[in-house]
């Protein structure tokens, strides 16, 4: 009697397990053409595209998708807004006062330079990756700053976020002087001012649902130019949570820039003030991004603090 009940338990078991797996395993696979990465579901959906085709530009991640199939990203290369905002991605605003950040409408170019030197990939077949790149930042054809640059993203899996880390570290090969648009409170300050760094342009369409929000706190004017750890947005089918660089050399000048209306996320490592470097100097900016593709994980910012 005991070992039928032993039996009847060990299958039990085995069908619980295997109903976990099932909850959490999700059928992914690579699509790659030329500069281009794209991680599909088992509908040969995307799930998110990463781009990196041009020599001169700068990497990013668009279109990136809930599993209802929201779209969470905006880039709009052709538009008359902000054609330069690429989904998710990083720049600089100005060294040495140079534009890196806005493009020549007709070229897609900036003043400065942002060159893509090398790229390699690791794929694995739960779909998580691992993007190692190396990039130049050029003044008038001279390298004034190299990056190397270290994306690690996770499997996308039915109950839990895909968890994105972006590690940069930087070496100033001459002086150099960071800087942005001058804030508020500034000589020639605009309300505008202070965005620079790692940044996310949101699909407009979700304004309309989706809300900032740290912890309980959602109103944008008590978030915006702050110095919260993490920062949320998003509503009741998933949401996108980025935690702030927390490297000693620049989280003094780091603080949130938000826009409601684009809508726009930023932890901006140069909203506080500008940053100088040595030619020989290092630093380096890392963040973690939670992309909550599933509504059931979407409530998890109000209490997680990590």
């Amino acid at each position: 009697m005991l070992n039928r009940h032993f039996v009847r338990l060990s299958i039990l078991l085995s069908f619980a397990l295997l109903h976990l797996i099932s909850l959490s395993a999700y059928a992914t696979s690579w699509q790659q053409h030329p500069g281009k990465l794209t991680l599909l579901d088992d509908n040969d959906a995307v799930i998110w595209q990463f781009n990196y085709k041009r020599k001169f530009d700068k990497p990013f991640f668009h279109p990136i998708y809930l599993a209802d199939g929201t779209l969470i990203t905006r880039h709009q290369p052709d538009s008359d807004e902000h054609p330069w905002h690429k989904g998710l991605w990083f720049s600089f605003k100005l060294i040495n006062g140079t534009n890196f950040w806005e493009e020549n409408k007709s070229t897609g170019m900036s003043e400065g330079s942002t060159q893509l030197t090398s790229t390699k990939l690791t794929l694995n077949t739960d779909g998580s990756a691992i993007i190692k790149q190396s990039l130049s930042y050029q003044i008038n054809g001279r390298s004034v700053i190299i990056e190397n640059r270290l994306i690690q993203v996770s499997a996308p899996k039915q109950e839990t976020p895909i968890n994105i880390s972006w590690q940069a570290e930087f070496n100033a090969l001459a002086d150099v002087h960071l800087s942005r648009t001058p804030i508020i409170g500034e000589k020639d300050g605009r309300g505008y001012g202070g965005y620079a760094g790692l940044s996310w342009r949101f699909a407009p369409q979700l304004k309309k649902h989706w809300q900032f929000s740290y912890q309980q706190n959602t109103l944008a004017k008590q978030i915006h130019g702050k110095d919260f750890l993490w920062l949320y947005y998003g509503g009741d089918n998933g949401g996108v949570q980025i935690s702030k660089n927390q490297t000693s050399v620049t989280k003094q000048t780091e603080a949130w820039y938000i826009s409601k209306n684009m809508p726009f996320m930023s932890p901006a490592f140069l909203f506080a003030g500008d940053q100088h470097f040595k030619q020989g100097q290092s630093w380096l900016l890392s963040y973690k991004i939670k992309i909550f593709r599933q509504p059931s994980t979407a409530a998890q910012h109000l209490t997680n603090d990590q």
